[in-house]
């Protein structure tokens, strides 16, 4: 599993949302609002996966950039 490439796909595919979505709100434009939620919900899968493999909360913290109250989260609903 490469999580750089995951991370790059993320970026990809926020881009073309956002940019398919091209709207203003404020100072965010469709392209900021789409690779901000986008990149945010690939690192929640990417979390998902990682946590699956057993990879202590610590490093995904440390390489995603999530803080822990929210990989808890994601640790609680794959659990259920």
């Amino acid at each position: 599993m490469n999580f750089a490439l995951m991370i790059r796909d993320a970026q990809v595919n926020a881009y073309e949302k956002g940019y398919k979505k091209g709207y203003m709100d404020g100072f965010i434009t469709g392209y900021a609002h789409g690779y901000k939620n986008g990149v945010k919900e690939r690192c929640k899968e990417v979390a998902k996966n990682m946590l699956k493999d057993n990879c202590p909360i610590n490093e995904i913290v440390r390489i995603l950039k999530l803080d822990e109250a929210e990989i808890n989260n994601l640790k609680n609903t794959i659990q259920q």
